[in-house]
């Protein structure tokens, strides 16, 4: 069978062979049309509409082309390529509906994420099934989505999900290009073609370390302008509130059924909490009022805002213990006299992720340069790039949010009790 070209806006032709087209034909991966790659960023940047099918392709695309560099210093077997090629190609497909806001109720609800849910989904759908008839191993392709990652399998790991991979190389210029903003428009040629092995890991050669730079300046833009943008967050978070006050109704207590999850997508979620308001049940009271302002963007505001120093971010790593944030947010919304779920603490430190798969810090990726001698020298972009001390701050934002008409009484409530609570003295 000849191979399958797609042709997208982003990296012109994709092509596929013959296994990875039966895997994108499954009814498993095509859910992802289904599941918007940025949830709610379409609340500020209306052409935010693209989804998780369109960047597993475009992960697919970047891990061949950084495959094709490494190849040439590294002795890759046929079938070594073609279990990254699949792993790319399907590392998404566990997504729930609105992607990361689906990642932020189960981590609090079940202590799982995407790629928990990924690597059963591959391992008991019919995925499963593609791959054994088309003679490859389940389990080692799901191995490198998973935790820790088998020594020997390493850098094959690391092209998907590394320090600097192809999932980011395809979402940063994807994410740019979808929400009209120029932050995201890196060089993925450039950097795919830098990567380099180094005792068992990779590393960007320090002739691209100017790309390098124009990487990590894009995401912390991209995490200002778009992902991490107040308005954004406020939608998404709603929308967060209303799944977990609804989670027995929309089935989230058992969601480990391979079958029922080809359907659980942003259509399945977003016609269930719609019925909820026509079935008038007073437990799903609060969560109607939720999906409703949600949908008719009558959001939330930032009643408080701090900009956490690096030294201070032991106080919002406090806050990633779900019982303390949901304890503060309720001696917030005690002393503001107003109902305990109108009062939303945010960080990008509370993890959507659970701690043990927590992103790796993105200024200490490998460099790779060569002295006079011939040697081979690693150093981290921390030691030298003089971006990496200011990079750092970008998490350190602690929010509060609230109905617009309880802006006054949250802020001077979140003032007092984050200052006592937490032992600061400058909250402002």
């Amino acid at each position: 069978m000849e191979e399958v070209k797609i042709r997208g806006p982003i990296h012109n032709y994709i092509s596929l062979n013959k296994t990875e087209k039966l895997l994108m034909d499954s009814a498993e991966f095509q859910r992802l049309r289904n599941i918007r790659q940025l949830a709610a960023a379409y609340f500020v940047y209306p052409g935010a509409e693209h989804s998780r099918f369109s960047h597993s392709l475009g992960t697919f695309h970047v891990a061949k082309e950084i495959l094709t560099f490494l190849s040439k210093s590294l002795d890759l077997k046929d079938e070594e390529i073609e279990m990254v090629r699949i792993a790319s190609l399907l590392h998404d497909v566990g997504h729930g509906p609105f992607s990361h806001v689906f990642d932020e109720v189960i981590s609090e609800l079940k202590g799982i994420n995407h790629e928990d849910v990924t690597v059963w989904f591959i391992r008991e759908s019919s995925l499963n099934d593609i791959l054994n008839s088309e003679g490859f191993s389940t389990k080692e392709i799901t191995s490198l989505l998973e935790e820790p990652v088998d020594p020997s399998k390493k850098i094959f790991s690391l092209i998907v999900k590394g320090r600097i991979d192809a999932d980011k190389l395809d979402y940063l210029v994807r994410d740019s290009y979808y929400t009209g903003v120029d932050y995201g428009r890196i060089d993925i040629a450039r950097l795919a073609s830098s990567l380099k092995p180094i005792n068992l890991d990779l590393g960007v050669d320090y002739d691209s370390i100017h790309a390098l730079e124009e990487f990590v300046i894009a995401r912390y833009e991209m995490f200002k302008a778009v992902y991490y943008h107040r308005t954004v967050r406020s939608a998404e978070l709603m929308l967060i509130k209303a799944i977990k006050l609804a989670k027995e109704f929309l089935g989230i207590s058992d969601i480990y059924d391979a079958e029922a999850y080809v359907g659980f997508d942003d259509n399945f979620v977003t016609c269930k909490l719609r019925q909820i308001k026509r079935i008038k049940d007073p437990g799903l009271k609060t969560a109607a009022m939720f999906y409703e302002n949600f949908e008719k963007r009558r959001l939330f505001k930032v009643a408080f805002e701090q900009l956490l120093p690096v030294r201070r971010g032991t106080i919002a790593r406090y806050l990633s213990f779900e019982k303390s944030k949901g304890d503060i947010e309720r001696e917030i919304a005690e002393k503001a006299g107003v109902d305990e779920n109108f009062v939303i603490i945010d960080s990008p430190l509370l993890p959507s992720l659970p701690p043990r798969r927590k992103e790796d810090d993105p200024t200490e990726i490998n460099v790779i340069s060569t002295d006079l001698n011939g040697r081979k020298r690693i150093s981290k972009f921390s030691d030298l790039s003089s971006l990496s001390g200011w990079l750092k701050e970008y998490l350190n934002v602690l929010r509060v949010y609230a109905p617009k008409k309880y802006k006054e009484v949250v802020w001077r409530a979140s003032k007092e009790v984050l200052s006592e609570r937490l032992g600061e003295t400058t909250f402002t």
